[in-house]
């Protein structure tokens, strides 16, 4: 996966800041998938963008189990992951089929696998960060991809 400038949130005076995804209708498509995978959304919370983490994450509880679904608060990125380490970004990311199905279908949402997530980074994903956001990878020293996606580094 090469991570697109921005995914980090962070940026400097010669970069522009960073798109926002619309975590409004991420909200409305958790509840949407929770009802088309026969669950429920336990918990919402928005990305505290600049403060500490750039993602925002919804809690669904299902018939397999309770899963939380991550997006990237500068990029429409989704991801799963056991909701135990939801905060402070220590992620055990996993596959939910069902769900990659139903925000895959939407086209508007990349969905991240768990062993792309899982990766170390390379030069080959950090590829297209802005100066900014690699000066915070090199200070965060992150070893996963999926921990620069969803960081929460301030």
């Amino acid at each position: 996966m090469i991570l697109p400038c921005g995914v980090t949130g962070f940026c400097d005076r010669t970069t522009a800041p960073p798109p926002n995804t619309d975590v409004r209708a991420f909200r409305g498509h958790c509840y949407e998938a929770a009802r088309c995978v026969r669950g429920t959304v336990v918990s919402f919370t928005n990305p505290y963008p600049g403060v500490t983490d750039n993602y925002a994450v919804a809690v669904l509880d299902t018939a397999a189990g309770a899963v939380a679904v991550l997006l990237n608060a500068h990029h429409p990125i989704v991801a799963f992951a056991d909701p135990k380490g939801v905060t402070g970004s220590s992620f055990e990311f996993r596959d939910v089929p069902a769900l990659a199905d139903y925000f895959g279908g939407l086209g508007v949402y990349t969905v991240a696998t768990a062993a792309g997530l899982n990766e170390r980074p390379a030069a080959a994903h950090l590829r297209d960060l802005s100066p900014a956001e690699l000066k915070r990878v090199k200070y965060f020293e992150p070893r996963r991809v999926g921990e620069i996606v969803f960081n929460f580094w301030d």
